[in-house]
């Protein structure tokens, strides 16, 4: 009779430990997953999350766009009309079963570059917001993904909207401080974002599209080692190239009759900084009070 009553008190001890566990462990736990064909549940949530913070500026993706960039990474990777190879790269954090989090990313293995397109937090989500765990979680998997020895991607590049003195007062103030999202992403993992400071522009994706006129800060994240506090112009060049006439330029296929044209505008572009550029760039670092020495005079 001793023995069924201590094993009865042992079962509902260890049926109240394992339900404090899950309530205050598990349960709200964010945990990564990689979105594409082979989860259609959460490409569907990714969608609707987008389209909540993203989908009211004209600029961004459609959700067609988006939905394709979502299937369609491995037939990119390999696709023979394409002018350089792209890995794309969708990972979501999901607390209760649901997309909380996203972030896209651009892998170039030929670069061995990668740049993010978009990073997406559900404001409601009170656990994803909290010591910023979904961007860490996040950042994680992406630094994961991107330092393999399949990958072995140098640097991760990302680029915000800037201000200008046509910048509304309110909105001045979210753009200043959107960077914060990736410093401190960056940051937990031992990671150092940094700011090129150059005068950095946009340019058309498609010969289409009106030419853009908004400043654009461009951020850069090593993933192996650090950037110097100045940067030489040809190493500046390097990453320039990579951004206009890769990540840009992929835009049209080799086989569509506008893509050598349009390469040959972004090829302006990269020119035009070939000759304005300084002989040395400073960069600035994203940790709060740290900020880079002045660049040589020329």
């Amino acid at each position: 009779m001793l023995t069924v009553i201590v094993t009865s008190i042992a079962s509902v001890a260890g049926a109240v430990l394992a339900a404090f566990i899950w309530e205050t462990k598990l349960r709200d736990r964010i945990t990564l997953i990689r979105i594409g064909p082979d989860h259609p549940e959460a490409v569907e949530e990714l969608l609707e999350l987008y389209e909540h913070l993203f989908l009211k500026d004209p600029a961004n993706y459609s959700l067609e766009e988006l939905n394709e960039f979502l299937v369609s990474s491995k037939e990119h990777l390999a696709a023979p009309n394409r002018h350089v190879r792209v890995e794309n790269i969708a990972l979501g954090a999901r607390q209760n079963g649901r997309v909380v989090g996203f972030v896209l990313c651009h892998f170039y293995p030929d670069r061995r570059k990668a740049i993010v397109s978009y990073l997406g937090i559900d404001r409601s989500s009170l656990k994803a917001r909290r010591d910023c765990a979904a961007r860490r979680k996040l950042f994680a998997g992406l630094r994961r993904a991107l330092t393999s020895r399949r990958r072995d991607c140098q640097y991760l590049f990302y680029d915000l909207v800037g201000v200008d003195p046509s910048t509304p007062k309110v909105e001045r103030r979210e753009r200043q401080a959107r960077p914060t999202l990736f410093i401190q992403a960056a940051e937990a993992l031992g990671l150092i974002a940094t700011e090129i400071c150059l005068d950095y522009r946009p340019a058309r994706v498609s010969l289409d599209d009106d030419e853009p006129d908004y400043p654009l800060r461009l951020w850069c994240i090593p993933l192996k080692g650090s950037l110097p506090a100045v940067i030489p112009k040809a190493l500046v060049l390097e990453f320039l190239e990579f951004i206009y006439m890769d990540c840009y330029g992929d835009f049209y296929s080799t086989d569509d009759p506008r893509f050598a044209e349009h390469q040959q505008y972004l090829r302006q572009i990269v020119d035009h900084y070939a000759e304005a550029l300084p002989d040395f760039t400073a960069v600035k670092c994203g940790r709060p009070g740290r900020h880079s020495r002045r660049a040589p005079r020329q």
